[in-house]
């Protein structure tokens, strides 16, 4: 034990992961100890980091599960936690992260219900499985629906809620869709950049302002919450003061429309600092559109991305978005499939 200022710092060596603890700030770290010889493990760890096309808190369970770090029951009982490791929805006997997410029977017929019935996805290792399945064709829904039954369990162990099959069909079925629309215009970037833009435009649809950009991060949300505020910032310091405010991410909205967001999570800050823009003096309000009826925004965000620099304010539209523009302001009609 050390003590650095007014805060004591715990050092735990648990199978190969030390675990900090700041007892001043509530923070906390995990930090991996590469072994020599870990082979696959390791490599699936860098790809957890720059490559999968997840939100960041899919990417952290995936870690978490990889290194049997999840706090399930099996993972607590070892720190002395809980009087057993069983399972306490199905009563097995030892509840891991993995069983909590494939190998539970509620897990298992919610795969099902999505056509995975192949006998050897429920056999494999961790590492081999979630490598194999976030390398294919439905990576997507595959993040989807291992969050959503990690969540499943949560909310009714932790939570005593009681969901159906199909009530937790429906919430993965809104993730994928969500990560289907966000993730092609906010991972343009080769370099790990993302870029994000939005406009102002009058009740004929016509263009005010405008504004793109980019930053260093994987995560999509980020970059929708990222436009979000520059746009509300913009919007009040041009001295529009009745602005309607339309966002393509459902997680954004949902996130920002809650009367108490998540008092810790990894963007509580940037959601709080929208909620008080919002609060301002003025007739500001937020609804959610799908990303067909944003398509200038979206033309902006893979802007930001080849533009380089965090912020730039545009007063005229740029020839990029003149087509887009003219769809949107004709309000064109999509089908969308």
């Amino acid at each position: 034990m050390e003590t650095h200022g007014t805060g004591l710092v715990y050092i735990l060596l648990c199978r190969r992961i030390f675990k900090i603890w700041l007892i001043a700030s509530g923070f906390w770290g995990l930090v991996t100890l590469w072994m020599s010889g870990v082979g696959p493990l390791k490599r699936m760890n860098c790809t957890l980091r720059l490559l999968l096309p997840c939100p960041e808190k899919i990417k952290f369970l995936l870690w978490l599960l990889l290194h049997d770090a999840s706090p399930c029951n099996a993972r607590r009982h070892r720190c002395g936690l809980t009087a057993s490791p069983s399972c306490p929805r199905c009563d097995a006997d030892y509840e891991s992260g993995l069983h909590v997410v494939r190998d539970c029977p509620k897990s298992k017929d919610l795969w099902i219900s999505f056509g995975i019935r192949d006998s050897n996805f429920f056999t494999k290792e961790a590492w081999c499985w979630i490598h194999k399945a976030s390398m294919g064709d439905w990576s997507l829904q595959f993040f989807a629906i291992v969050w959503w039954a990690w969540r499943w369990r949560n909310m009714e162990v932790l939570g005593s809620e009681d969901w159906c099959l199909e009530q937790v069909r429906f919430r993965v079925q809104t993730l994928l869709a969500d990560m289907r629309c966000c993730m092609p215009s906010s991972t343009q970037g080769g370099d790990g950049m993302n870029g994000f833009g939005g406009l102002l435009r009058d009740s004929f649809g016509r263009w005010l302002l405008g504004f793109t950009g980019c930053y260093s991060s994987s995560s999509v949300l980020l970059s929708e919450l990222m436009a979000l505020r520059n746009g509300l910032l913009l919007a009040w310091n041009a001295g529009y003061r009745l602005v309607r405010c339309e966002v393509n991410s459902l997680e954004a909205y949902r996130l920002v429309s809650m009367e108490s967001p998540p008092a810790f999570h990894v963007f509580g800050a940037i959601i709080c600092d929208i909620k008080s823009f919002l609060a301002r003096d003025w007739d500001a309000s937020l609804s959610h559109v799908l990303r067909e009826v944003n398509g200038c925004a979206d033309v902006l965000a893979k802007m930001g991305v080849a533009s380089g620099v965090s912020l730039l304010l545009l007063e005229a539209p740029p020839v990029e978005i003149t087509q887009a523009l003219a769809r949107d302001t004709a309000g064109h009609i999509f089908v969308r499939c």
